[in-house]
């Protein structure tokens, strides 16, 4: 075998090794996308009023900013399926101000309870890595699906129909 070949062989089986090792290491979360299991918590909602989140009856957790534009455009489809349907729903802002977040919520007639989560600690336990995220979980408390991105009506039917 020549030098050139002989460098060529080496440099190809290198980058193989290379592209071997990436791969595996995208294969390979650093962390979680999302708990398994409800992570219960007792807070106050915008409007002053104690909400205690626990196992035993369906619950959606909708994580959101009144600044995310899917956001905005998911957030009458969240409000109807509130109306409609017999699930905890609970808005989680990413750490507003409290007047902001009332003002925004009051302009657009939402009616399920809105937390803020002011120091991002839910967002923490819960492993959000963007906005929206909504993450439905069953009344055993076992997360069903998280979704991460806007939502459209039919996930959002469709997950309802799954946990209730």
């Amino acid at each position: 075998m020549t030098r050139p070949r002989i460098i060529a062989a080496v440099g190809a089986m290198a980058f193989a090794l290379a592209a071997v090792w990436l791969l595996w290491q995208a294969g390979l979360p650093t962390h979680p996308t999302a708990v398994d299991t409800l992570q219960p918590f007792r807070a106050l909602t915008i409007e002053g009023e104690p909400l205690s989140i626990e196992a035993g009856r369906p619950v959606i957790l909708n994580f959101w900013a009144t600044w995310c534009l899917p956001c905005i455009t998911e957030m009458p489809l969240l409000q109807q399926a509130y109306a409609e349907h017999e699930v905890m729903l609970v808005g989680i802002n990413a750490g507003e101000e409290e007047a902001t977040v009332q003002a925004w919520i009051e302009d657009r007639d939402i009616q399920f309870p809105i937390v803020i989560d002011a120091y991002g600690e839910l967002q923490a336990v819960y492993r959000v890595r963007g906005l929206p995220t909504t993450i439905f979980i069953d009344q055993d408390g076992y997360v069903y699906r998280v979704v991460e991105g806007a939502i459209s009506r039919e996930t959002l039917e469709r997950n309802i129909k799954e946990i209730e």
